[in-house]
């Protein structure tokens, strides 16, 4: 310590200005396990105690275990509003362990498609989990009045806030017709906000601020807005882009996607066992409205390769500039996966309904007149790895044994490689693996298609 008073310069040991906890934290992402005794001493500072309690009355959640003490904080966003995730992710990186991950779950039939993250488990949120919750039920609590600050309303208006005739309408299905009260009474005593409570088609209560209050609401949580949340309050965002959410907004600006195709690209064969190829290894089809992604999950050096190939072989056909993709926009999903977007405005309904009958991927049952050698070379460097430094191993754990059982077949009839399915030590999980005798085949099969300083991670050239 002294060592480093001597490096200080005159000045700096002179300063005396006292910085504000909580406005020099830090992200712990990626950072070891904390003990205990550190857990317990995290705070919320009160800027960040109202971004919480503005995404409890909103989007957040507290959920409690039967195994651990303390609870995490849960908060999730659909990819269209991505731009306001991301801020709140930075404000509490300092308690978070890992980074965003995309999620995907069913609701009322329905795919739906987000964003989330997770902090740690600490005893700061216990401590708002036992006030918002009785009996695993959020509710709100006794002091509202204190918690409420502009900054809790600017979030809670961000994540349930409408613009609703004149005035603003704010959604509180979950609480009841009591706890609405305590809502508007902070709003009307506190704010001076003229509000209201109306019930829905549902019989739910939710908050009506009054047209006459509306200027007073928006000169109060303002400042705290993320531009892309202005519509909320029935503003206009002067420095939006013309976006349909995240993936059109900063990856296709990345990936500088361009609308170079025609209806008749489709049944280019090259095209489709490339995307054959990608989709049988890591790579998924999205649906957004009508447009149709190719996601890459990107967690090894196989897969970057592969990344790069598919890039390159795009940009030849013309459905994507020539630029290498950009790995600062990649998503992360338990500190190890990696995500990138390819965006297609051609028709790939047809292929996506192949693969995804309903939600999970399968292998289709007509894949044998679409199976190519490129899309084995593509699959290849997906999924591919030299097994025992004999035959080549195939990972398949995303697919049921009767799909792999087919997969299989189709390998051994249409290009004679002999294989056999092996079991990864996990329960229903298995692998294709290529035997010894038939490694010469598949390499004369994949050999124009793969360069050749990646071809020898498999094979003796």
């Amino acid at each position: 310590m002294e060592k480093f008073y001597s490096t200080l310069s005159y000045q700096d040991k002179k300063c005396t200005t006292i910085v504000v906890w909580g406005t020099n934290l830090g992200s712990n992402v990626n950072k070891s396990k904390l003990n205990n005794q550190i857990k317990n001493m995290m705070e919320l500072p009160p800027y960040h105690k109202s971004v919480v309690v503005g995404l409890i009355l909103s989007d957040g959640s507290l959920p409690p275990s039967k195994l651990a003490k303390n609870v995490p904080l849960i908060f999730a966003q659909s990819l269209d509003h991505f731009e306001y995730f991301w801020y709140v992710f930075l404000i509490l990186a300092p308690y978070c362990m890992s980074f965003p991950y995309y999620w995907e779950h069913v609701r009322k039939g329905k795919l739906n498609r987000s964003i989330r993250f997770s902090t740690r488990r600490l005893l700061c949120f216990t401590k708002l989990f036992n006030l918002f919750y009785f009996n695993n039920k959020k509710i709100i609590p006794a002091n509202i009045y204190e918690l409420l600050t502009p900054v809790a309303i600017a979030h809670w208006i961000m994540g349930d806030g409408s613009i609703a005739s004149y005035g603003i309408k704010i959604g509180t299905d979950s609480f009841s017709v009591k706890e609405c009260v305590l809502l508007i009474n902070v709003l009307i005593i506190k704010y001076n906000i003229n509000c209201t409570i109306l019930m829905n088609n549902n019989n739910k209560p939710r908050i009506y601020i009054k047209a006459e209050s509306k200027n007073r609401l928006i000169s109060l949580i303002k400042p705290y807005l993320v531009p892309s949340m202005y519509y909320k309050l029935g503003l206009t965002n002067n420095n939006s882009v013309d976006t349909d959410g995240i993936i059109k907004s900063i990856l296709e600006e990345t990936f500088s996607i361009l609308n170079l195709a025609n209806e008749n690209k489709i049944n280019d064969n090259y095209l489709i066992s490339i995307i054959i190829g990608s989709v049988l290894g890591s790579c998924e089809i999205i649906k957004v409205e009508n447009n149709f992604y190719i996601v890459v999950n990107k967690n090894n050096s196989n897969e970057k390769n592969s990344l790069l190939l598919l890039y390159n072989n795009l940009a030849k056909l013309g459905y994507c500039k020539n630029i290498k993709p950009n790995s600062k926009f990649m998503f992360l999903r338990n500190n190890k996966t990696h995500y990138n977007f390819f965006k297609f405005f051609i028709n790939l309904n047809w292929i996506h309904k192949m693969f995804y009958p309903k939600v999970r991927k399968i292998i289709p049952k007509d894949l044998s007149k679409d199976l190519t050698k490129l899309s084995l070379a593509i699959w290849l460097i997906n999924d591919g790895n030299l097994f025992n430094n004999k035959g080549i191993k195939f990972t398949a754990n995303n697919f049921t044994l009767k799909e792999i059982k087919l997969f299989s077949k189709i390998l051994t009839e249409n290009y004679k490689l002999h294989n056999s399915i092996v079991k990864t030590g996990v329960v229903n999980q298995y692998n294709i693996y290529i035997i010894k005798s038939s490694k010469n085949t598949l390499k004369e099969l994949v050999n124009p298609f793969i360069p050749k300083t990646i071809l020898l991670k498999w094979f003796d050239l």
